[in-house]
């Protein structure tokens, strides 16, 4: 990755296009409980990736123009120790990001591979199956997919702000009286588990 390259994001991007990429970068950090040490902007992000960059999984080019063909990735993951810094942001196909969740970059790109060879669509074809299990279960869709030796539910987190210090939901109230800088927003978070033997 070049980090010596200055990127005007502005010229790149129009405004709504910058709001979406800053979304995914607030996203991108809150993904790691432990709160970033450094924090830096979207131009940071950019500079680090720079203008032509490569897929962290796959290694193909990436146009970073078309911001629907590409996400923010933990290059370690965060299930395996990974943090939100800077140094560990990288940038992946968003189908790829899709199937890698907690897995390696090494280990997501052999099951590629295989689904590959099998002819298969790689993201469509898994979030739509584990779509279905979070609808039979009550849900609307999968936002994480784990890899295992079963098809069903692991578990769903709801939405709503947080405290920053052990986690607990609070209310609007709460944030007005004491501020919202010691709360954080949580996603919702459904997580399904698949076996990619029955996707195959």
């Amino acid at each position: 990755m070049k980090t010596n390259e200055k990127i005007d994001w502005r010229t790149i991007y129009d405004k709504k296009e910058r709001e979406i990429l800053k979304k995914r970068l607030y996203r991108f950090k809150e993904r790691c409980l432990n709160p970033v040490k450094n924090d830096y902007s979207l131009n940071d992000a950019l500079v680090r990736i720079g203008k032509n960059p490569y897929c962290s999984v796959t290694g193909n080019f990436i146009d970073i123009r078309d911001i629907s063909n590409f996400s923010f990735d933990h290059i370690i993951p965060i299930a395996q120790g990974g943090s939100s810094e800077l140094d560990n942001l990288g940038i992946c196909h968003y189908h790829i990001n899709r199937v890698k969740g907690d897995l390696s970059s090494k280990n997501c790109l052999s099951i590629i591979k295989s689904l590959v060879c099998q002819g298969k669509h790689i993201g469509p074809d898994i979030q739509k199956f584990a779509n279905k299990i979070a609808r039979k279960n009550g849900y609307l869709r999968a936002t994480k997919i784990v890899f295992g030796n079963r098809n069903g539910m692991i578990g769903h987190v709801k939405y709503g702000y947080r405290k920053k210090s052990n986690g607990e939901y609070v209310s609007n109230a709460y944030r007005r009286n004491f501020g919202w800088k010691n709360t954080y927003y949580q996603r919702a978070i459904t997580v399904v588990e698949v076996d990619l033997s029955q996707v195959i």
